[in-house]
């Protein structure tokens, strides 16, 4: 996938590989087991917490996504790419989100519009 970083992604797409609840087809498998790893023949979430309504929007119950670090370093991403706001942060990634992210995608770029 090819992705513009000047270009804020759209909140509702799952971010697929770049989440750590997110296992491509017979490759990496987080925290499953051997059986499973096996039996995965397609891309799957495997967040234990809930449903993602980046998945599944009738029936998610939050945002559960969870940056995976080193993937989106390897594609040139930064951290932040598919955080939408910084409501969901503790205070210290809060501060580092507004200051990184509106350098790139402008000022107050993460404000619901009313």
């Amino acid at each position: 996938m090819n992705f513009d970083i000047k270009q804020k992604p759209d909140p509702a797409v799952c971010p697929c590989q770049f989440c750590f609840f997110w296992s491509a087809a017979n490759g990496k498998q987080r925290g499953r087991s051997v059986e499973e790893r096996l039996y995965t023949t397609e891309g799957k979430c495997w967040c234990d917490f809930g449903i993602c309504i980046r998945l599944n929007p009738e029936e998610g119950d939050r945002d559960w996504y969870s940056t995976d670090n080193p993937d989106l370093e390897e594609a040139g991403l930064p951290w932040f790419y598919f955080i939408p706001s910084p409501d969901s942060l503790v205070p210290h990634a809060r501060d580092k989100y507004i200051a990184d992210s509106e350098a790139l995608w402008g000022r107050e770029h993460w404000k619901v519009s009313e």
